[in-house]
């Protein structure tokens, strides 16, 4: 994903939540015991998703709360946040865990990158002054985690 490098750190972060969904799918599709791919999910969860939400919340409320759209946007993520930690919650206490759970929570963290890619990160590269996407960025290149590469068990894999 082409991203100003105001927030290029966050859409890398996006491209391996994609990947996320994309192992998810092929998982499913090749019939791995969804026990696997539940622990999977929660290391990801634990390991990427949580410090990258951490990372949004912390640098792109203040300034999208000064505009009546990015007021609307930055609720939007929010909810998509919430979302996606009940999902996880669920994931967590599901005995047995279902393939179909697992594929929602794919679905929706795709929609909600998707989301944030094609209105909320445009919208803030067009409206925010460039001082502040200055603060922005020196934030989330101080705060960026490459994504974890040690799962052991690439059940995605042909």
């Amino acid at each position: 994903m082409k991203r100003s490098p105001f927030l290029e750190t966050l859409s890398w972060e996006h491209h391996d939540g994609l990947v996320l969904a994309f192992r998810i799918e092929k998982g499913i599709q090749k019939q791995v015991d969804a026990q696997t791919i539940r622990e999977y999910v929660l290391h990801v969860w634990k390991n990427e998703l949580v410090h990258h939400f951490w990372q949004e919340e912390q640098s792109l409320i203040d300034p999208l709360q000064e505009m009546d759209d990015g007021k609307r946007l930055v609720n939007k993520m929010l909810d998509h946040h919430q979302h996606i930690e009940n999902q996880i919650e669920t994931i967590r206490q599901s005995a047995p865990i279902s393939n179909a759970t697992l594929r929602e929570f794919a679905n929706f963290l795709n929609k909600h990158i998707r989301f944030e890619e094609r209105e909320l990160f445009p919208f803030i590269e067009h409206n925010v002054q460039e001082a502040r996407l200055n603060r922005i960025k020196t934030f989330l290149n101080r705060h960026h985690e490459p994504g974890s590469k040690e799962w052991k068990v690439h059940f995605w894999k042909d």
